[in-house]
């Protein structure tokens, strides 16, 4: 037990010692973040070899299997995702994205759990789906829960979150490159030199271990020509050609996908726990039709890839729609996976067939009809999700043939470009905007992030501080000499110990001679960063009957730097508002309802509301509603419970309800 212990503490030692240097502590638990996820990536894939070579076994011997699993997959599936995790379903990857944009980056272990188990299932019993969404949201709910069990502030929880997420995706495809691109063209789409680099730390780290545990092999194993160079510089213009019909068919994946999930979500005539089993049921008789269709499809798509002659190209076209039907049907009835292993095999597809084609029309023109099927996967990914350097890096790594740089490049960029016309929202958002959501406008950060505690906190020099070795005989003159009833306590190394105020004193009258302050501050308080921003800090004062926030440097050593008064970050946000050009920018509702419940809402007092001439605690406010500052002509006003409301009056609180807060100002 004592060596257990021992360990214990240096452990416990070791990570305070870490957090004091912030940068390091990132890139230590960035590279623990990647070092887990990637152990838990193999050991998923693994799962899912070993289950779908057992199922398809079993499939390949009674053909009707085909027809049978997709549905028992989805009877399997459906109570972990009701009852565990209903986020889980899906592709997993707007869940993300929408954590990232509004929900603080919060992610609730189960999830890691449940989304494991429910696409291990469906990816082994044959959905059309892929493996790399699931694990891009199990890294992520790995990243943010280790954050969450760290303390950790929004951005440094956003950022490992991030980093669990392109720890994932380079795991699964040993791509840590493109893992680091997508989270930062994708899921962030905003990151600092920091979070950068602690993204590239988890990335490659779980590359490490996957492909130690995997093979160092490419996801694709093709033999192009060593010196493959195009015929003539004109066949470019059949792989522009190529980049406008991969827009076309990412498109069609991204409004057919949505239509199947609107249109499971509103039927009603079936239950939920039973649409996972119905779309397995149809996607079924598609499988049993075309077994090439079974999970990811990377068998078929190799094959292409490498010229297989039985891919002809009436089946690549079939191929091409069925794969689109099969994976919108498993997804949008309720299953679990990617759409970023689909895309691909839809592009090979698309690819395959148009090089086959323009071979028959172009014989002089076309080189290699295969690297028209490598490109198309690069295209249709980049045309469905938006992200043509993440398509581009991944089909690099996925398949090592760097010969192609150029073509690959221009049908790329045409296709995203297409896209982008055709259709506004990628595949990872337009379920998002379907639901009214629009993603942009969550990502502008609202003005208190953008405040750090350090530049709106007291300093320690203005500060009243009391030692704790100080007499209370001492203290009550101390308090009256500074007009104060409160101060700081601090040790002998200027460490906070603790809060003492003057109700401390007379609460205790028997101690007056004879006590210290040391014996009756309050010692438990609720702290603050000063790398803290004040979003953060307003969420700690606006759920405590609390008036100020010590700043602590660090929480192992506890040097007092400051304190964060309610009037001090009330008088911060109010003079960023007053700095903005648009009155807009006035004051930014912040929808924080993930974690809070609750957002920030302005109301202009008028002449006919029952409340002006009110005290504020003469009004019947609604519960957990919390007017936090008054604007009066160009003044600034703290509200107390004999604050009396005038009309004119520019209100600004914090509520759960806004609709409930106005009714109670206009009817007092």
């Amino acid at each position: 037990m004592n060596i257990i212990s021992n360990i214990y503490n240096r452990l416990i030692s070791f990570v305070n010692e870490v957090k004091k240097a912030d940068f390091t502590y990132m890139i230590i638990f960035s590279l623990i973040v990647g070092t887990v996820t990637g152990l838990i990536a193999v050991y998923f894939i693994k799962a899912i070899f070993l289950l779908t070579d057992l199922f398809k076994g079993m499939a390949l011997e009674r053909n009707w299997l085909y027809i049978v699993l997709p549905a028992m997959g989805g009877l399997i599936i459906a109570p972990i995702f009701r009852y565990l995790a209903p986020e889980a379903k899906g592709h997993g990857v707007p869940d993300v994205i929408m954590t990232v944009a509004a929900g603080r980056g919060l992610i609730r272990p189960i999830v890691v759990f449940a989304k494991s188990i429910g696409s291990i299932i469906t990816l082994s019993t044959g959905g059309s789906v892929g493996r790399e969404g699931p694990i891009v949201q199990i890294g992520a709910g790995i990243g943010s829960s280790i954050a969450q069990f760290l303390k950790l502030n929004e951005s440094k929880t956003i950022t490992l979150l991030g980093c669990g997420a392109a720890a994932g995706l380079s795991a699964t495809f040993n791509a840590p490159i493109a893992g680091v691109i997508f989270v930062t063209e994708v899921i962030m789409r905003r990151s600092g030199v920091r979070e950068f680099s602690s993204i590239v730390v988890a990335s490659v780290s779980a590359s490490v271990i996957s492909r130690a545990m995997l093979g160092d092999d490419p996801a694709f194993h093709i033999d192009l020509p060593p010196l493959f160079q195009l015929k003539s510089h004109w066949e470019l213009s059949l792989f522009l050609l190529l980049g406008i019909v991969s827009a076309v068919a990412g498109v069609m994946f991204i409004k057919t996908l949505l239509a199947s999930e609107l249109a499971f979500e509103k039927t009603k005539k079936i239950p939920d726990m039973l649409k996972p089993a119905f779309g397995g049921l149809i996607f079924g008789f598609l499988l049993f039709s075309l077994p090439e269709l079974y999970g990811p499809g990377f068998p078929a798509m190799e094959k292409v890839l490498n010229g297989d002659p039985s891919f002809v190209l009436p089946l690549l076209v079939i191929l091409v729609f069925a794969k689109i039907v099969g994976t919108s049907t498993c997804i949008g009835s309720g299953s679990s996976g990617g759409v970023f292993a689909p895309a691909l095999f839809i592009g090979a597809m698309t690819g395959g067939a148009f090089g086959k084609a323009v071979q028959d029309f172009f014989p002089n023109f076309v080189t290699e009809p295969r690297v028209y099927a490598i490109v198309g996967m690069a295209a249709v990914f980049s045309a469905a999700a938006r992200a043509p350097v993440t398509a581009i890096i991944i089909i690099f790594e996925m398949t090592r043939s760097y010969q192609i740089i150029l073509p690959l490049m221009f049908a790329t960029v045409i296709s995203v470009v297409v896209a982008e016309w055709l259709n506004k929202e990628s595949i990872f958002t337009c379920q998002l905007a379907a639901k009214g959501i629009d993603v942009s406008s969550l990502e502008n950060r609202p003005m208190l992030e953008m405040i750090k505690v350090e530049d709106a906190m007291l300093p320690i020099d203005k500060c009243l501080t009391a030692p704790a070795y100080m007499p209370l005989r001492d203290l009550e003159a101390y308090l009256h000499e500074n007009d104060s009833r409160r101060a700081l306590v601090v040790d002998t190394h200027e460490k906070l110990f603790g809060i003492v105020t003057i109700q401390d004193l007379y609460h205790r009258p028997e101690l007056l001679d004879t006590g210290i302050v040391a014996d009756i501050c309050t010692k438990k308080l609720l702290t603050v960063y000063p790398s803290d921003t004040l979003e953060d800090a307003m969420l700690i004062l606006g759920g405590e009957d609390i008036q100020s926030l010590p700043v602590i440097e660090y929480s192992s050593t506890k040097k007092c730097l400051g304190v964060l008064r309610r009037r001090d970050l009330v008088t911060a946000y109010s003079e960023a508002l007053l700095k903005s050009e648009k009155k807009k920018q006035f004051i930014q509702k912040l929808k924080f309802k993930k974690a809070t419940n609750t957002e920030f809402v302005e109301y202009v007092m008028k002449k006919g509301d029952s409340s002006v001439g009110m005290k504020i605690s003469e009004i019947k406010l609604p519960a957990n509603c919390n007017i936090i500052t008054i604007f009066r002509k160009k003044d600034l006003l703290v509200p107390k419970g004999h604050t009396v409301l005038k009309s004119g009056d520019l209100l600004v609180a914090v509520v759960e309800n806004q609709d409930e807060f106005i009714k109670s100002l206009q009817a007092g």
